[in-house]
């Protein structure tokens, strides 16, 4: 091979090699303009509005999801969900259980006492506890629903739990003629 063909073949790698770069350049400025100007165009995350912050309607009444329609309302009753959930929610008990430790707390009671041996409790009721009709919760209510439970007998959801109540009668001939032992102190 001459010089002057070596020179050549030098030429044309080197011209090559020269458009290999300008065209990598090239490449490498047009990506970066466009990558620049998408980022240019990206604004600044603007405040939505907090929709809870609405105004309550005229109307008020409650609404409440609880999936399948309830067979009853009657807590004596109810032995599942939905029903239990509706009567949790419509009556309050004597006591409640706190949802974090799982403890009774007061309910309708604003305190209890017990006799040593358990098979005599007192609960003092709230004064302030009402009814949805705005009248006064008594003793006396609470006498009527556990009567009324112990005559429901075997009809009562979860009877079974009734029965190793110790001096719960649920016996509907015996409850004729011996009334639970259940009384009202005012």
């Amino acid at each position: 091979m001459t010089n002057k063909n070596a020179h050549n073949a030098n030429d044309q790698f080197s011209g090559s090699y020269s458009r290999l770069i300008r065209s990598i350049c090239s490449f490498l400025f047009v990506f970066t303009c466009i990558f620049l100007s998408a980022c240019s165009e990206i604004d600044k995350p603007q405040p939505a509005p907090f929709y809870a912050e609405t105004v309550p309607p005229a109307k008020q009444e409650f609404r409440w999801n609880n999936g399948k329609s309830p067979k009853t309302f009657d807590p004596a009753k109810a032995s599942a969900a939905p029903e239990t959930d509706v009567a949790r929610a419509l009556f309050e008990g004597l006591t409640i259980t706190d949802p974090k430790t799982l403890k009774e707390t007061p309910g309708v009671a604003e305190r209890w006492t017990s006799s040593e041996d358990f098979k005599v409790w007192t609960f003092y009721l709230r004064e302030n506890a009402k009814w949805s009709n705005g009248k006064s919760v008594t003793a006396q209510d609470f006498v009527r629903s556990w009567r009324r439970l112990a005559e429901m007998g075997d009809d009562a959801a979860h009877a079974d739990l009734l029965k190793i109540s110790p001096g719960f009668r649920s016996d509907k001939q015996r409850l004729r003629k011996v009334p639970p032992k259940i009384r009202t102190i005012y």
